[in-house]
Formats: C-alpha cells, sequence, structure tokens
C-alpha cells in the first residue's frame, strides 16, 4: 500500500488558520501544495514492513490503524469535505478541496453547485454527477471512455463532459462505455461501441455523447454492463442493446444488437435494472426479481443460462438490486441484503467460497439503503451511512475478516451513495463530498496522481 508524504508542521500550521464561517469554499488553503492528508503512522519504522504499522504487538495495514496507544482508527467526517489523520498521536481534522472550515467543528461549508450528487465507477474510469447536472469523468479514457472528445486519453484528474445537450441526473459505466440520462428524460451514450452498446447502429467508438436509436425522452433508468446496455422507460418497459453472445439481452439468436430492443416475458413494470459482464436482472414494480443471459455461476437465481427472462426466488419484497460481474445482489423492503451467484471470491459476503443460485443473506448488515457490485466486489451502505464492502479484494480499509463484510473504518456513518468495480471504489457523502480509494493505475481515483491509495481520499476539482 503506498501513500504520499505529509508535513507534520505544515497540517498543524494550517489548521491554526482554519476558523472561517460555514457556507462555501474559502480562501484559506489547508496544504500549500494541495494534497490529501496521510497517516502520520505508529511505530512503522520499528518492526512492520511495508506500509504496515505497529499496534501494540502487532503489525495493521496503514489504512486500518491506528493513532496513538490504542491504535484508534480516525474516522473520515462525513458531513465535510475534510480529511481526519493521525498527527502527533492525535486525531485531527482539515479541510481540503479550497473549503474552509467552520470554527472548531468538522464541517468545511455547505452543499454548492460544485458538489456530488452520485459517483459512478467501471473498468479504469470513474465519473461524478454535481447537484447542478455537470458531468465529469476522470481515469481511463481508452474508446473515448472520459467522453471529453478524445478517442485514447487519459487523465488523473476531473474533465468536463463535452456535447451534452441538457443537464445530467445519473450516469452508469461498462468496461469502457458510459451513458448518461439527463433532466429531460433523454439518454446519451458514450466510449466503444464495438458490441453496439451505444445504441446508435454505428459500432463506432464515440468521444462524445450521443443518443441512442429511438428512445427520446422516455428513460427513468439505465444501467450498463460488460459491454451491453438496458433502460428503463416512464411506462416501465425495459430495452437492451449491444453484446448479447449470452443471452443478456433477452433477446433469442443475435449475437449483437446495435439499437434498442425491447425485452419481452417480464412479469410486470421494471422499476430498477441492473447488469453484470454478461447478463441482466430487473426489478419489478412489485419488489420481484428476473434475469437473464449468462447463468454458469448462478447468476439468474438457477442452474444454466438464459435468453428469457427467469424469476429469482427472493425471500422476501426487493427494493433495490446491483449485478457485479458474475453475482448479483438486493436490498429487501426491511434493509436486509441477499446475494446470488459465483461466490468463488466471497462476493456473497460468505467465506464459503461456493456458487449459490439461490439467494443468501449477507451477515452484519441492518437496515441497508444502497447497495453496489462490480468485478468480484461488493459494497453497501446501512442505515446510519456506514459502508460495508465484501468479496476478492478488501478494497481498502475494510476488516481483515474471511471475506464477510467489513466496515471501511474512516467512512461510519453520513455516506448517501457507493459505487464499485474491479480495483477501486467511490463513495459521496451526504453533503457531497466525493472519496474514492483503492488501485489508481489510470488515475481513476482523480486526485492527480496515479498512486494507489486504500484510504478513500478526496476528488478534486469537481
Amino acid at each position: 500500500m503506498t501513500r504520499h508524504g505529509s508535513s507534520v508542521a505544515g497540517i498543524l500550521g494550517a489548521l491554526a488558520l482554519l476558523a472561517c464561517a460555514c457556507g462555501g469554499p474559502g480562501s484559506a488553503s489547508p496544504r500549500p501544495d494541495g494534497g490529501p492528508l496521510r497517516d502520520a503512522g505508529l511505530g512503522d519504522e520499528l518492526s512492520c514492513t511495508g506500509s504496515d504499522v505497529l499496534c501494540g504487538s502487532v503489525c495493521q495495514p496503514e489504512s486500518v490503524s491506528a493513532c496513538g496507544p490504542s491504535c484508534t482508527v480516525c474516522p473520515q467526517p462525513a458531513l465535510s469535505h475534510g480529511m481526519s489523520d493521525c498527527v502527533q498521536n492525535k486525531c485531527v481534522f482539515e479541510c481540503v478541496g479550497g473549503y474552509a472550515q467552520c470554527g472548531a467543528g468538522a464541517c468545511c461549508g455547505g452543499q454548492g453547485v460544485g458538489d456530488v450528487a452520485e459517483l459512478a465507477v467501471g473498468g479504469e474510469t470513474t465519473c461524478g454527477v454535481t447537484v447542478a447536472g455537470a458531468l465529469f469523468c476522470w481515469g481511463s479514457g481508452a474508446y473515448g471512455a472520459l467522453a471529453d472528445g478524445v478517442i485514447a486519453d487519459q487523465s488523473s484528474s476531473p474533465v468536463a463532459v463535452a456535447g451534452k445537450s441538457a443537464g445530467v441526473v445519473l450516469v452508469r459505466l461498462g468496461d469502457h462505455h458510459g451513458c448518461a440520462l439527463l433532466t429531460d428524460r433523454t439518454l446519451q451514450c458514450w466510449g466503444d461501441d464495438e458490441q453496439g452498446q451505444l445504441g446508435d447502429g454505428q459500432r463506432q467508438p464515440r468521444p462524445t455523447p450521443s443518443e441512442p436509436v429511438g428512445l427520446g425522452s422516455v428513460v427513468t433508468g439505465v444501467a450498463t454492463g460488460g459491454s451491453h446496455t438496458c433502460a428503463v422507460t416512464t411506462a416501465g418497459s425495459l430495452f437492451c442493446w449491444g453484446d448479447n453472445t449470452s443471452g443478456q439481452l433477452g433477446v433469442a439468436g443475435a449475437s449483437s444488437v446495435v439499437q434498442p430492443a425491447a425485452v419481452a416475458g417480464l412479469g410486470g413494470a421494471v422499476k430498477q435494472v441492473a447488469a453484470g459482464e454478461a447478463f441482466t436482472c430487473a426489478l419489478l414494480d412489485g419488489g420481484q426479481v428476473q434475469c437473464w443471459g449468462d447463468g454458469n455461476n448462478g447468476q439468474l437465481g438457477s442452474a444454466g443460462s438464459s435468453d428469457k427472462p427467469l424469476v429469482v426466488a427472493m425471500p422476501a419484497p426487493i427494493t433495490a438490486i446491483a449485478a457485479g460481474a458474475q453475482h448479483a445482489c438486493a436490498i429487501t423492503a426491511a434493509g436486509g441484503v441477499f446475494c446470488w451467484g459465483a461466490g468463488d471470491r466471497n462476493q456473497l459476503g460468505s467465506a464459503s467460497g461456493s456458487t449459490q443460485p439461490m439467494p443468501v443473506a449477507v451477515p452484519m448488515i441492518t437496515g441497508a439503503v444502497a447497495i453496489s457490485a462490480g468485478g468480484n466486489e461488493t459494497c453497501a451502505i446501512d442505515g446510519v451511512g456506514a459502508v460495508y464492502c465484501w468479496g476478492a479484494d478488501p478494497l481498502g480499509d475494510v476488516g481483515l475478516g474471511p471475506g464477510g463484510p467489513g466496515v471501511v473504518p474512516s467512512l461510519t456513518g453520513g455516506m448517501a451513495g457507493v459505487s464499485v468495480v474491479g480495483g477501486h471504489a467511490c463513495a459521496v457523502t451526504a453533503r457531497g463530498a466525493p472519496k474514492c480509494w483503492g488501485t489508481n493505475n489510470s488515475g481513476d481515483l482523480g486526485d492527480g496522481t496515479m498512486v494507489q491509495s486504500w484510504v478513500p481520499i478526496d476528488v478534486p476539482g469537481i
């Protein structure tokens, strides 16, 4: 695990200057270099290797350590644009991104037009939507995935998306393509189009957003799989397009479809759609779930694959669904979490390591309000806004348990949304502060570097 350096003297000096009123970006600069803080560490040099720290007589990962003799984890303030770190054996708070501190409290201004409403991750690309409807992306721009007008680009800092015709409501990312739902209920997509996943009939990569053919201003939701896309309409109908080699579009015969095609055989109006690597699931208005496509790992809720929707036997009515590479998860009306499909990397929240075609309960999480799955990882937010993650990679500073859910210690409350893919994840606080962590090979954490961080860090520049 790699971390950036920090100057204790610079931090303490900056903290002494932060006494501005709450309400927005301030003129005070907490760090001359603008960089985020990292743990100062506790005894790294004594007996631990790498960036681990010594907690008592036990070495722990730097990101799950450690402030003072008790090795307390410094919490990341949920309702802020700031970081909390260990300085001289004490947890201290610092504002970032040009925001000024509100007196002695862990607050850095109120929500403004530049704050983030939601984040989406996919492949090695990340995008964020501001409360004003602006869209920014960062990371890998292969095939035009940054939507900045360049086919092959890369940026370790957020860049504005070019060419969209209206404000953005939400964004979703596949392996190398993305789609945004606009305020006028139209859909625009960009990036890789080899399998027709942009829906424009062209099979040509697009570095700027364009509308799929024939949908018009009727879209209420969208999901992006590995190389396919699905959209929900105001009438509760579902349309899919792109790669269909496993039947993930719900269309028989064709290996790919380059324009939106209606999905038949659904048992009711669709409220939400989730797209995995090569399968799709729909949440119906009665709380039922149906899935289709690749089912070789039980991700359809039964054995085998199908190009027609199959009913998943859920234990209770469902309110939200998510799909990873080969597994799916759902939240019940009571706030419980159930997952099914591939379990070889603990992505179902269990250490059994086995495929589970029937939904199994995920332990430890109560009152779940949001869920995200990507690659072989899953993250959820509980009733107090704490972020839990589990799967192939602990994805940051989660606990070292045997594959079960672990709370990200620095994100223990006040989080409004989370998005995860293999290798990195991002969350947004209730006040619109974006925080990302994990690998950073293409600048997908958005902090201006390509240095991995297993501690959630703020994304400046949105």
